[in-house]
């Protein structure tokens, strides 16, 4: 006679413990991730070189080496599991358990894989802010990147591995509940016991090691939602109290900033001309020099000739949005402003733009996309454009619908297409201002070049991903000659200051694989420039000096003849000769893990990530030889962005909100 399985009640703390195993595959993930970071062989040398030399060694032991997962041991494998433990046991009902922790567990892995995808290719755990801003842009932009940026591979063997955990949990729970399996029990207790005891003598043998801690020696659990919490480690409070003009004094300490004398060749030679920026998406100086040969881009040789052309122009922040404000605001971009448009949507930043606003030009904004990754209509309108131009919404639905290909050179195509229709916006107003005698300060922002770079030259063949750049970028090029044309058919192209400069450059190896992750380096920030200015130049001036997308605005409003505003400013007019030793901020932090500046000759980087420094006398750095820690070269430069990154915070603060426009008077009623 078969006698069946009756099933018995099993222990409340077996029960409790067995539904906490799922949460093996997140935690040995950030086993994985930790050991990725410390390899990392896309950065050329991870963290346990970069450590080491750091602390002056050349090696470290196998102790030492296992000393950087301590925390990851302790957290990963002790503290959440036994948070986990008590919940399921106390918090939550049986039935319930399972769901809860697989749900959990689950969570935590594709947040996991997100980050671990991010650090591949940008060297750099994302902000909720930044990732956020990413997949809206791989959604509803461009699809072809999610396939570069989240390779689906170990998307798929994570999927498989949490399947099988699930599976053999399931299957475990269902032997366990019948009776007659005592011997299952003991091996469960035995197996728990072993495994428990393992971790806590791996653990403990990890905190033995007495090597010092270092930003590696942070768990990865705690690091990556710190970095997804964005939190800021701007320390305000020496700038929070004082008064607006001695915030001002202070910057102008901490940036050497040169006193401007009035340059009597450029001061009012542009007075009441009009005004075009023309910004180049993704477009780093390697790849398309001011300086250098410009055969295949026929419009910017015809406005080089009569140019100011900044041979050594540096962004101040390699993302498009940071940037933008930069060249419009004459201000390093700061966390804070976002907190700011958020709060105040009406509020109004102190800027060129607002100024031109009120002196009677028409100012606009044309772009091929209203971007809502980014408060990139907050931003313009509260540096004060009258309007926004995007191309119909059917147009835009049609870019969405098109890119599930994931083919890079149609999305490129599509993105050319919005971008030909926001020219032509532009071009019906540019008829309209000139036809009726109105100045105009208009900003074009044309999408087709943004990388990574498409080939619609050789429609793929080309390999050389700098000349795929150089080929893309000649399309914009084409779109500046139309509206030259324009301008020179109404007698204003003489009469008209325009600006051509490139907005960031290529930011992580999935851009281009020569580029390391995890660094600030000319290839992201060094980008062309070109001030046409034909009624102050009779040829064109190249400006050796290193420049800033501060210093944009404040060139044109001293071409402009505009005196008010100036307070406001951080930047200088490129001419200044003061800029040879003036100190340069360069931001990258959410995006490339690291900040820097310039200073007498030299290029300074400090990376979040290892917390090293480096220093050289170009912005690329061989991160194999860091400045000591605790040395005066790495307290200066740390101590030195670190001030830098809270005054920001408190410039804006100060000189954007309620109480702007009374600064505004203010400050410009001084002498």
């Amino acid at each position: 006679m078969t006698v069946s399985k009756v099933a018995q009640p099993e222990n409340a703390w077996r029960s409790a413990a067995r539904s906490v195993l799922p949460w093996v595959i997140p935690a040995t993930l950030s086993i994985y991730i930790k050991a990725d970071l410390l390899k990392n062989k896309r950065a050329m040398h991870g963290g346990y070189v970069i450590a080491a030399r750091s602390l002056g060694r050349v090696s470290l032991t196998y102790w030492e080496k296992v000393s950087f997962f301590r925390a990851d041991f302790l957290v990963a494998f002790l503290l959440v599991p036994l948070a986990l433990l008590l919940v399921s046991r106390y918090a939550l009902r049986p039935r319930w358990r399972s769901a809860f922790i697989v749900l959990f567990s689950l969570a935590s892995t594709i947040l996991l894989y997100l980050e671990l995808s991010s650090f591949d290719a940008a060297g750099q755990f994302l902000s909720s802010h930044v990732m956020s801003a990413a997949i809206t842009w791989g959604l509803l932009h461009d699809r072809s990147t999610i396939a570069k940026y989240l390779p689906w591979k170990p998307l798929v063997a994570l999927g498989g591995l949490a399947t099988a955990m699930i599976a053999g949990k399931w299957q475990a729970n269902r032997g366990m509940r019948f009776s007659g399996n005592s011997g299952a029990s003991r091996r469960w207790n035995v197996g728990a016991a072993v495994a428990l005891s393992g971790l806590v003598a791996v653990t403990v043998a990890a905190w033995a090691s007495p090597f010092p801690a270092t930003p590696y020696h942070r768990n990865v659990l705690g690091w990556i939602l710190r970095s997804l919490a964005d939190r800021s480690d701007a320390q305000t409070l020496e700038f929070a109290n004082l008064p607006d003009v001695e915030l001002q004094n202070q910057y102008r300490a901490l940036a050497s900033f040169p006193v401007e004398a009035r340059d009597a060749r450029y001061w009012a030679k542009a007075k009441g001309s009009n005004l075009l920026f023309f910004v180049l998406e993704t477009a780093p100086a390697r790849v398309l020099p001011a300086d250098g040969d410009l055969a295949d881009f026929p419009n910017l040789q015809r406005l080089r000739e009569k140019s100011l052309v900044g041979v050594s122009h540096y962004a101040t922040y390699a993302a498009t949005h940071q940037a933008m404000f930069s060249i419009l605001s004459s201000w390093y971009p700061s966390a804070a402003i976002a907190r700011i448009q958020n709060r105040r949507p009406d509020v109004v930043i102190p800027g060129l733009i607002s100024d031109l606003s009120e002196l009677g030009y028409d100012t606009a904004f044309y772009s091929p996309i209203d971007f809502k990754g980014e408060p990139d209509a907050e931003m313009y309108k509260s540096l004060g454009f009258q309007r926004q131009v995007y191309p119909p919404l059917e147009i835009a639905k049609f870019d969405v619908d098109s890119t599930s290909t994931f083919d890079p050179n149609e999305s490129a195509r599509l993105r050319m297409a919005l971008d030909l229709a926001a020219l032509g916006s532009l071009k019906r107003d540019l008829e309209r201002d000139l036809t009726e005698g109105r100045k105009f300060a208009y900003l074009f922002e044309p999408e087709v070049s943004h990388g990574p770079w498409a080939d619609l030259k050789e429609s793929g063949k080309e390999q050389n991903v700098e000349r795929r750049g150089r080929n893309i970028l000649q399309i914009p090029d084409q779109m500046l000659g139309e509206i030259l044309e324009i301008l020179k058919r109404h007698d204003q192209l003489e009469n008209t200051v325009i600006v051509v400069v490139g907005d960031h450059g290529v930011r992580n190896p999935i851009e281009d694989p020569s580029l390391a992750s995890g660094t600030i380096d000319d290839y992201s920030f060094h980008v062309p420039l070109f001030i046409y200015a034909p009624m102050a130049l009779e040829r064109s001036v190249e400006i050796s000096s290193v420049t800033s997308h501060i210093d944009i605005a404040p060139s044109i409003r001293s071409l402009l003849g505009i005196e008010q505003g100036k307070n406001f400013e951080q930047g200088t007019p490129v001419w200044d000769p003061g800029l040879a030793h003036r100190t340069a901020f360069f931001f990258g932090h959410d995006y490339l893990a690291a900040d820097g500046y310039y200073s007498q000759g030299k290029f300074f980087m400090w990376s979040q990530m290892s917390g090293a420094v480096y220093e050289n006398t170009r912005m690329s750095f061989d991160r194999i030889n860091p400045v000591p820690r605790n040395s005066p070269a790495y307290n200066e430069v740390t101590r030195t962005i670190s001030r830098m990154v809270s005054l920001n915070e408190v410039w804006a603060m100060h000189f954007s909100d309620a109480k702007a426009s009374h600064n505004y008077v203010a400050l410009n009623a001084r002498p």
